[in-house]
């Protein structure tokens, strides 16, 4: 078994399922840094950085399975960065995978591919199009990196290809974009515009992709819990009060913020705006129907234990 981003909490934890796997010998982890706690006695780390061939270690470990979840948003300013990391670290990994003639294959992209937009279907099926756009440059990038796994599957027929499309990942040891949104002091959201969000567990997301991979699945497969949120309902239960601002205005706030380094809506360009204004709900009847996968939590006991586990840190950090 080999897991690229191997020091994420989804790569530990994922690498922890396989510890009494008898059917993997030990894990090959791949990660620029070193896991924070070593997630399994069969971990092999190796310090290195996707960016750079790394076939040699699939080789020399014969691997039979792999997982590829390296990849970037910060650092937000340096485009050429994310794509050596993002895009140039997917074609190393498929280039390993051939190599090693590896015969199980993931990749874990982002819902986010599918675009946020006012026609999207609710909800979005597996078959739907991509329709990301280069103003969201991680969720651009998710739709370049499927674009490098179908043409990894024309050539390897033979290997058994998943594609995982994840929504928002949440839980108690998540950080990303929507979690530091809600870390501020208010929820700024454009006027007029109240979206169904959709979240996924992050034991779910570990629990999903361990059973894709023990099954040898072949596909695309969306994650997301069942129900949804409005962003009025996610900032209620965040206590937050919400800044309705005009969507044109609000957007040319967001490129500032950004152009000056502000972490207050300067994650990213603005355009990533459209995921907090219009639909990208993803269906999850495949993976319930040929995995027989069930959710142990629906998007709203996600949130809620997100914000359960940051009012205990909070909490115990006054205490202290």
């Amino acid at each position: 078994m080999a897991i690229t981003g191997i020091s994420g909490y989804i790569g530990r934890e994922l690498a922890r399922s396989f510890e009494c796997d008898d059917d993997v010998e030990r894990v090959v982890g791949i990660d620029v840094v070193p896991p924070p706690d070593p997630p399994v006695q069969k971990l092999e780390y190796h310090q290195r950085s996707v960016e750079e061939p790394f076939a040699d270690l699939f080789v020399d470990a014969d691997v039979d399975y792999a997982a590829h979840l390296a990849f970037i948003l910060n650092p937000i300013r340096d485009i050429r960065k994310m794509e050596r990391v993002n895009l140039d670290g997917t074609r190393n990994f498929f280039d390993a995978c051939e190599k090693a003639k590896t015969r199980v294959v993931m990749v874990v992209t982002s819902a986010t591919a599918y675009g946020a937009l006012p026609d999207n279907p609710l909800p979005l099926f597996e078959g739907c199009p991509l329709r990301a756009t280069q103003d969201f440059t991680y969720a651009w990038h998710k739709r370049l990196q499927e674009e490098l796994c179908y043409d990894f599957a024309r050539r390897n027929p033979e290997t058994a290809l998943i594609v995982a499309r994840p929504a928002v990942v949440m839980g108690p040891n998540m950080d990303n974009w929507m979690s530091r949104l809600l870390d501020q002091p208010s929820v700024m959201a454009p006027l007029g515009h109240n979206p169904p969000l959709q979240f996924i567990h992050e034991e779910d997301v570990v629990r999903a992709l361990f059973r894709l991979l023990k099954m040898e699945s072949t596909g695309v497969y969306n994650l997301g819990a069942d129900g949804v949120l409005l962003m009025s309902e996610v900032a209620l239960m965040a206590g937050k009060p919400m800044r309705r601002i005009p969507y044109s205005l609000l957007r040319v706030m967001a490129g500032i913020f950004w152009r000056l380094g502000l972490k207050r809506f300067g994650e990213a360009p603005a355009g990533w705006l459209p995921f907090v204004s219009y639909p990208w709900v993803v269906s999850n009847y495949k993976i319930k129907a040929e995995a027989m996968f069930s959710f142990r939590y629906d998007s709203a006991e996600t949130l809620k234990s997100f914000l359960d586990a940051r009012r205990a840190a909070a909490a115990a950090s006054l205490k202290s």
